[in-house]
């Protein structure tokens, strides 16, 4: 009845191909339907359904966009520290593409890169070592007429 995750994690499913394991991934672009016009956008919610139900696909929804309230609440405090303003800023990405297909888990390589860049970045090459912060300026810190002159 369900795909068992087939979909969801295609990336995984076409390494292991890859590796010469008797595995065929799903592929990105979907076949045409028509839906009085002929399509292929298929929304975020295809792989998960297809995989999970629509019960189950409407969990692995919430929790994403469960992810995504943490990452915007981390990145838009005070003194945000900079890994957080960088993941909430990757994160924007399937959020606004998912009216056209899912970005979360078809294009897995992809975060693992963005997830190695961010390791380097702000472990290796560490804030406190450059004491570089990002700040929000509060009111009175900003110029006005009267401190310009």
């Amino acid at each position: 009845m369900f795909d068992a995750g087939l979909n969801s994690i295609r990336s995984v499913v076409a390494v292991l191909h890859a590796l010469g394991f008797k595995a065929t991934a799903a592929p990105v672009v979907q076949p045409y339907v028509d839906v009085p016009m002929l399509s292929n956008v298929y929304t975020v919610h295809h792989p998960y359904i297809k995989d999970f139900g629509t019960l189950g696909g409407g969990m692995v929804l919430f929790v994403l966009g469960f992810l995504h309230a943490v990452l915007y609440r981390r990145a838009t405090i005070r003194n945000p520290h900079a890994i957080n303003v960088f993941l909430f800023a990757i994160s924007l990405f399937p959020l606004v593409m998912q009216v056209f297909q899912d970005m979360y888990f078809t294009l897995l390589s992809m975060w693992i890169q963005y997830g190695t860049y961010a390791v380097l970045f702000f472990v290796v090459f560490n804030e406190q070592r450059y004491r570089v912060r990002f700040t929000n300026p509060r009111p009175h810190d900003l110029p006005t007429v009267r401190n310009l002159a």
